[in-house]
């Protein structure tokens, strides 16, 4: 494996990661410890976390260290706003043929529903003629992957409700399509304090 191939790896394992919770929110990241757990050197884990950190994945220290990113209830509620703002862009300057919806496959979990809102926000931004929305989601997602596998145990419902806006989608119903987006929204801010406090009691930590 070339050096080229090795810092893909070592930057999709360490994303991957971040996203999925494996790390509580502030936990120090030691470059050498990923290093030895992903079979690397510590040169491609210190340039996957400086990615990551314009990603804003992970924060970086006062004198050189890095850190899982940290989260508060304003800061979630202004990322869920975002999404929404996004979305409600990209679905105006939507192109003609929008991309087919994802469906919902395999056993129902937190991980499935919180993938299946990814995919599903994801292709709805890059169906957007501006390429900025479909980026800008992608690095959104990322962010709020942790998040949905939490409101997954809140919301009972999330999967009907994603069936809802994907059946919006497809059927290229936007009013109805942006008032089910409005309610998805409002319904995860009002339940912020709760999402993040879970964050931080659930993630599992590698820092020791």
């Amino acid at each position: 494996m070339n050096a080229g191939q090795t810092s893909a790896r070592v930057y999709e394992a360490l994303r991957r990661r971040l996203m999925e919770r494996a790390y509580t929110p502030g936990a120090r990241l030691d470059p050498q410890l990923i290093a030895d757990e992903l079979a690397s050197s510590t040169t491609p884990v210190r340039d996957a976390l400086h990615v990551l950190a314009g990603e804003e994945l992970v924060q970086l220290g006062p004198h050189g260290g890095f850190a899982c990113a940290m989260i508060d209830e304003p800061g979630l509620v202004d990322l869920y706003a975002w999404s929404s703002a996004v979305l409600n862009l990209a679905l105006r300057d939507r192109k003609r043929v929008m991309a087919a919806p994802v469906e919902a496959k395999g056993e129902i979990s937190s991980e499935s529903l919180a993938v299946r809102a990814r995919e599903l926000f994801q292709a709805m931004a890059d169906a957007s003629a501006n390429i900025e929305h479909g980026r800008a989601m992608r690095r959104i997602n990322a962010r709020l992957h942790g998040a949905r596998l939490t409101e997954a145990t809140i919301f009972q419902d999330a999967t009907e409700e994603l069936d809802d806006i994907a059946q919006c989608y497809a059927a290229h119903d936007l009013p109805d399509l942006r008032r089910r987006l409005g309610r998805y929204w409002r319904r995860r801010r009002l339940v912020a304090a709760r999402v993040v406090r879970q964050l931080y009691r659930t993630s599992t930590s590698r820092d020791g």
